[in-house]
């Protein structure tokens, strides 16, 4: 190969590597082409959004969101044989955490949010639980693992169809989806380049088995800086476009009033004011692609809207509380179960209680090394124990004039 040749062939795989680099960076939801799939062309594309918009308005005035409604989620993770990183029980209770927080407007950084922005911040009144089945008198718990052998699995679709995913079908090595007019469904996997997507409300009855979310499994890394990305594609799932739209430009609007135009999006964390469009951004909003620290809220407008959906396609979702994990509970203290990994001590509560429950921990010379508590909208409590020594230390929990101790050993 001559040099001149050498340096072309160089340059052209450095475009490449840049371009990955790019796309690994900025892809960060597939949404807004996965969506159009379901679609044989763009004016049935087209006319399906008209209507769309035409069906939330004539509902979204009328929409009560006082009363809090609760959706069964079913979580279907699948952790690759190899990989350095694995999903366990405390990231999954973590996610349902990050959910039930985004879409009550109780995420603690809400705080954070511009004065310019506090007064629009919405609470959905949507409560999610892990769903429950029962198979041949069984009960089966919407928590289901698995284990693959294939990279990016979760990027993977039938070879005869780009709308089925394998990830989502048994008989391809997936999960086959539960009953999706009863359950949300969200599926954990690897993705090479993006976070996540969803299917949107109104998709073809003949890929209904097909409804829900999937998540990049790397965005559940105790670092990650995209665990919020659920609330991003939950949003998704309930009628929500991205904050700037279908596509940049300031021509291009994402239906809800209470949300100002924005010409694209903006990712990492930015500081301060940003504007666009003849006013002030809104890269808070769990529906830009800004990283966690920024992502803090949806609007009264979002709100309104996901409610709209939920009454107009989604209804079936809200009449099945009762598929909820719930119990009854003789012995809370008994039912909280600690994990240690990936640099947490895991207290696992999974379910909502009606108070705190107050944790302390000491070491084996009876020295406290942390004091905290476990949130009642909490299902899970992640303790950072990276600066803890080796050994065993007591994990003692408090609720009201009730204590009890566990027992931990950190390695």
């Amino acid at each position: 190969m001559g040099v001149i040749n050498y340096m072309k062939y160089l340059t052209q795989i450095l475009f490449l590597f840049i371009f990955v680099q790019l796309n690994a960076q900025t892809n960060k939801c597939s949404f807004a082409t996965e969506r159009i799939k379901y679609f044989s062309n763009k004016s049935d594309y087209s006319v399906f959004l008209s209507d769309n918009e035409k069906k939330l308005s004539s509902v979204a005035g009328n929409i009560e969101l006082r009363d809090e409604i609760t959706i069964p989620v079913v979580f279907h993770v699948f952790n690759r044989e190899n990989a350095d990183f694995k999903v366990k029980l405390p990231d999954i209770y973590e996610q349902l955490d990050i959910l039930n927080k985004a879409f009550s407007a109780g995420n603690y950084d809400i705080k954070y949010v511009p004065d310019t922005f506090s007064g629009l911040v919405g609470n959905t009144g949507i409560n999610f639980c892990i769903g429950k089945k029962v198979v041949s008198g069984k009960v089966i718990k919407g928590i289901l693992f698995y284990t693959t052998d294939k990279k990016n699995f979760a990027d993977e679709y039938l070879d005869e169809d780009n709308k089925r995913m394998k990830i989502k079908h048994n008989s391809f090595g997936g999960s086959d989806s539960w009953d999706t007019d009863k359950y949300i469904n969200v599926w954990i996997g690897e993705m090479a380049y993006n976070n996540g997507t969803s299917t949107f409300p109104g998709i073809d009855a003949d890929y209904r088995n097909e409804e829900g979310i999937v998540i990049n499994i790397n965005n559940l890394q105790i670092n990650s800086k995209n665990k919020k990305v659920i609330a991003h594609e939950m949003g998704h799932y309930f009628n929500l476009y991205h904050i700037w739209g279908n596509a940049p430009g300031c021509e291009n609007d994402d239906e809800v009033d209470d949300t100002p135009l924005q010409d694209n999006y903006y990712t990492g964390c930015p500081v301060g004011d940003k504007f666009s469009c003849g006013s002030l951004d809104m890269y808070m909003n769990y529906m830009d692609y800004t990283d966690d620290d920024c992502s803090l809220m949806f609007t009264k407008g979002q709100a309104e809207r996901i409610r709209a959906s939920i009454n107009i396609y989604r209804k079936t979702l809200i009449e099945n509380n009762s598929l909820c994990d719930a119990r009854v509970v003789t012995d809370l203290f008994e039912v909280i179960k600690l994990y240690q990994y990936n640099n947490n001590i895991s207290l696992v509560k999974g379910f909502m209680t009606d108070d705190n429950i107050d944790v302390a921990i000491f070491n084996i010379s009876g020295q406290k090394v942390y004091s905290g508590k476990i949130d009642k909208r909490e299902t899970v409590k992640n303790i950072r124990h990276i600066f803890f020594n080796q050994g065993i230390y007591l994990v003692q929990l408090r609720l009201g004039n009730n204590y009890n101790t566990k027992k931990i050993i950190v390695f």
